[in-house]
């Protein structure tokens, strides 16, 4: 018998070829094994992962698979792979992504009243901050320019009363506009007592274009008495005043 490496070669084995080896539960008897039976014992076993030839979805069962990478057919360095087999290109954020930076913080202490009923004034908040090179600018009449877009946080608050004589009621109004249109609903109070502070706080999440023109306005209503705005209080207690309005805006980042 010659030596093993002398055989022919078979350069296309099948299945059904056969190999010898040594049978260790038939008293180590040499014996020919079939290279499909030798697959199939692999499989049985959970040694080999169940792929023979596959062209469609395979079933690893309890199988795991480490590999240095995975690469989707079709798949682009800017997609990643979802667990379904899809691949997705959208940006999420998670609660540990998500920061916003104070941009602005505005307040006034000084009356701010409508000149007349049904006459609406632009709520001012203090001095003119930032500029064109900022993200927003607060301009001294109240305006609020975005020159960056994006998302963008509001508060604003108001202390708002009615002040003079006590006849009658006062009717104050109070809305948001946005390039001269307004947003959100229109916010009211009625007032019979002077002298009687009411604080206003109101929070506005909202997507802004580079270049929008955001405001507040106040008016008093015909439906009630000539009366009614925003004012400061001044403490006695050491504390700092109560300003007459405020705003504080916040961008995600």
């Amino acid at each position: 018998m010659g030596k093993i490496s002398t055989y022919a070669q078979v350069s296309s084995p099948s299945l059904s070829d056969k190999v010898i080896g040594t049978n260790v539960s038939s008293m180590d008897a040499t014996k020919n094994f079939t290279i499909a039976d030798i697959l199939s014992l692999g499989s049985s076993s959970g040694l080999l992962v169940p792929y023979v030839g596959a062209t469609g979805a395979v079933n690893l069962g309890s199988n795991n698979i480490t590999a240095n990478s995975f690469i989707k057919v079709g798949g682009l360095s800017a997609q990643f792979l979802k667990a379904d087999g899809s691949v997705d290109t959208n940006t999420y954020l998670t609660a540990s992504t998500i920061q916003f930076t104070q941009v602005l913080n505005g307040f006034s202490t000084v009356a701010q009243d409508p000149s007349a009923l049904n006459t609406p004034l632009i709520v001012s908040f203090g001095a003119a901050q930032g500029g064109p090179l900022t993200d927003i600018e607060l301009l001294t009449g109240g305006k609020i320019i975005f020159n960056t877009s994006g998302q963008y946080f509001i508060n604003a608050y108001g202390n708002v009363e009615r002040q003079g004589s006590s006849g009658g009621v006062a009717v104050v109004l109070f809305r948001a506009v946005l390039n001269g249109t307004q947003i959100s609903t229109t916010k009211g109070f009625r007032m019979d007592t002077p002298n009687l502070p009411d604080p206003y706080e109101v929070s506005i999440p909202f997507y802004a274009n580079a270049g929008d023109i955001f405001w507040f306005e106040i008016m008093r209503d015909s439906s009630g008495v000539n009366s009614g705005g925003v004012y400061p209080h001044v403490n006695l207690g050491g504390w700092s005043n109560v300003p007459s309005t405020q705003v504080q805006i916040w961008k995600l980042n």
